[in-house]
């Protein structure tokens, strides 16, 4: 008699791996309910950012928080208005001016002759990209993650129309500095 050996049982499909580090982010409990709304929003948007460490995207949630926790509410109103596109996330800097580049490739010119890019608010989709925060060698490079969040986040308070900084009072403030 011939025996065959039986074949191993198969095993089934294996899981997609869960994005652990997301799901351990710490929310602030002083959060406004309306800050934790954009903090949520920050930590969806990083659970799909497959290509930043877990380390990364718990120090990007934690920025986001830091930035989001400072504003007022009627700030987060208007941040809210100004930011409904998507926030995508990147690994440094280098691949954040790579990304404006590749979704705005008129301003491909610019940005090679620009520095140190941490970040950008795109007023056409109202979509932020965002990074780590800057370590670079000039003197305007050295930049925490929640600096450059606060930055591109007052872009989108004030509007693809920059109701706020084109303002008289705006101005006048601006001109007394």
């Amino acid at each position: 008699l011939a025996t065959t050996a039986a074949a191993p049982a198969a095993s089934a499909p294996a899981a997609p791996a869960r994005d652990r580090a997301a799901e351990r982010f710490t929310f602030d409990k002083s959060l406004s309910p309306a800050a934790r709304q954009h903090v949520d929003r920050v930590v969806g948007a990083l659970k799909g950012a497959n290509h930043l460490t877990p380390a990364q995207k718990g120090s990007y949630a934690g920025a986001a928080q830091t930035a989001l926790k400072a504003m007022t509410p009627k700030m987060l109103e208007r941040f809210a208005a100004g930011q409904t596109g998507p926030i995508r996330f990147h690994a440094d800097a280098a691949a954040v001016k790579d990304a404006i580049g590749t979704a705005f490739p008129a301003a491909r010119a610019k940005l090679d002759k620009a520095g140190t890019i941490g970040g950008a608010y795109a007023p056409g989709d109202k979509s932020l990209f965002l990074d780590g925060g800057l370590s670079g060698a000039g003197k305007n490079d050295m930049r925490a993650a929640h600096e450059v969040y606060a930055h591109e986040f007052a872009h989108a308070i004030d509007g693809p129309n920059h109701e706020l900084s084109r303002s008289p009072e705006w101005q006048a403030a601006f001109a007394a500095e």
